[in-house]
């Protein structure tokens, strides 16, 4: 049967796309994840760099802290949204795999009555040729 190797091929194929963009998202949530860790190290550097007796470098700080706590936000929002891709990713991935191992005991029980049912015409074929031999 062509068609359950034909789709045992697709599937395979399928399992192996799911996987290379499982992979490809938890890349991108990793660097999501650094981005998020950069700006709060940059917001602890900040501080500590800052002057409190010039109000006017106080002013640049806070406005500079409200932009880039706002930065933070943003980017605290892409990583979520980057960890839904992976969780959705991997979902993907099982499904396809889940599919694949279905497609195989499918193919392996095929293959098995194909065997049984040469086995059986062997041995009528034997049997047949057994009584047909004079005594």
């Amino acid at each position: 049967m062509a068609v359950l190797d034909t789709l045992r091929r697709l599937r395979v194929y399928q399992r192996q796309q799911s996987s290379l963009q499982l992979k490809q998202a938890e890349v991108e949530r990793e660097r999501q994840a650094e981005r998020v860790q950069s700006l709060e190290l940059a917001l602890v550097e900040g501080h500590a760099a800052t002057s409190p007796t010039d109000a006017a470098a106080l002013a640049e700080y806070h406005s500079w802290r409200l932009r880039q706590e706002l930065n933070l936000r943003r980017e605290n929002a892409r990583l979520a949204q980057r960890a839904r891709d992976v969780e959705l990713q991997q979902d993907r991935h099982i499904k396809n795999v889940r599919e694949e191992l279905t497609l195989d005991t499918v193919i392996q029980a095929r293959d098995r009555e194909e065997l049984e049912e040469a086995n059986r015409v062997e041995a009528r074929w034997m049997d047949e040729i057994a009584s047909r031999r004079p005594r």
